[in-house]
């Protein structure tokens, strides 16, 4: 018994050291496994699309690529320059910027914070945020990386 135990601890500490992982559940769940189920979560999610994310940024679509899953949003542009100016003016790439900025700030507290997506940063599964607007003029994209943005996890 004592070997059998041994053998399977040999067994999980080689998968892990193969590549990422991360138990759920009781199972282990490798970074291959992971990316290979990756495009089922988005279409799962998808399905529940379009949906409002508040006054001016409509979620429109989640797609998954190898490591990373993307969120496509259409945001109202003149909504969104009376967020920044505090009233309806042409959206400079000055007032983008500084959108963006904040923005960033959000997603990156929300992603390395939020405790039901540890294992999506255990995994290291990036996340893109892409919004154009609603003639689909690209406007910003922010990446989300567990590696480099969330210190205290390291994706790890």
């Amino acid at each position: 018994m004592k070997t059998l135990i041994t053998v399977l601890l040999l067994a999980v500490s080689t998968i892990a050291l193969a590549e990422r992982s991360t138990i759920v559940k009781g199972n282990i769940i490798t970074e291959s496994q992971w990316i290979e189920a990756m495009p089922r979560v988005a279409s799962s999610y998808s399905a529940k699309l379009p949906s409002m994310i508040d006054s001016v940024t409509m979620l429109m679509s989640i797609r998954a690529h190898e490591d990373t899953f993307t969120y496509v949003y259409r945001l109202d542009r003149a909504g969104y320059s009376a967020i920044i100016y505090g009233e309806e003016a042409e959206l400079t790439q000055e007032a983008i910027n500084y959108g963006k900025n904040i923005q960033s700030e959000i997603l990156v507290n929300i992603y390395c914070t939020n405790p039901s997506l540890k294992h999506w940063r255990k995994l290291g599964t990036k996340l893109k945020h892409v919004y154009s607007d609603t003639v689909g003029k690209h406007i910003m994209t922010i990446n989300v990386d567990p590696d480099t943005d969330c210190p205290m996890e390291g994706g790890i």
